[in-house]
C-alpha cells in the first residue's frame, strides 16, 4: 500500500492534483487527458487536509474560517466529482519551499487529526505538490484538485 492510502479523508477518495488551465481542469475526469508530468495521484485527500497544509505553511495555527476557501471550479453529481483550485498562495510556498521546508511540514502536517500518520508518509505527496507548483509557475497555470469518490 503506498503512503497516499494511510493519509487524509474518507476511503475511496480518489485525489488528483493536476497542472492545468481553468478550462482543461473543468474537464477532467481523472482520465490521462493531462499528462504524466503534469499530475499526481494520491488518495484521501481533500480541501480540508489541504487548507490545513496550507496553514501550516504559513506558520499559523488551523483556522476552521478558511479551511474551504478553495475556487470550486467543477461539481458532478452532487459531489461525486469535485474540481478546486489549490490557493494561490499555498502553490507559491511550495514552489518556493526547500528540503527542509518540506521535511518540517511533513512533520506538522502527519501529526494532524486529518491525517494522523507518519512524516514519511505525507512527504512524497508534499514533493509531488513543490514539483507541481514549480511547473504550474513556469507554464503560468495552476494546480487543482480533483476528487471522486
Amino acid at each position: 500500500m503506498g503512503p497516499a492510502n494511510r493519509v487524509g479523508g474518507p476511503m475511496g477518495v480518489l485525489a488528483d492534483f493536476i497542472v492545468a488551465t481553468e478550462a482543461d481542469a473543468s474537464e477532467y475526469d481523472g482520465s490521462a487527458k493531462i499528462p504524466d508530468s503534469h499530475r499526481a495521484q494520491h488518495k484521501r485527500l481533500t480541501e480540508v487536509e489541504l487548507g490545513t497544509l496550507y496553514h501550516i505553511t504559513q506558520g499559523k495555527p488551523v483556522d476552521d474560517d478558511t479551511l474551504y476557501d478553495f475556487n470550486v471550479i467543477r461539481v458532478v453529481d452532487d459531489g461525486e466529482q469535485l474540481t478546486t483550485e489549490l490557493l494561490p498562495d499555498l502553490i507559491v510556498r511550495l514552489a518556493a519551499a526547500s528540503n527542509d521546508d518540506l521535511d518540517g511540514w511533513a512533520e506538522v502536517w502527519s501529526e494532524t487529526d486529518e491525517l494522523s500518520c507518519d512524516a514519511d508518509d505525507v512527504r512524497p505527496i508534499l514533493d509531488d505538490l513543490r514539483r507541481l507548483s514549480r511547473l504550474a509557475a513556469a507554464e503560468r497555470k495552476s494546480v487543482y484538485l480533483w476528487n471522486c469518490v
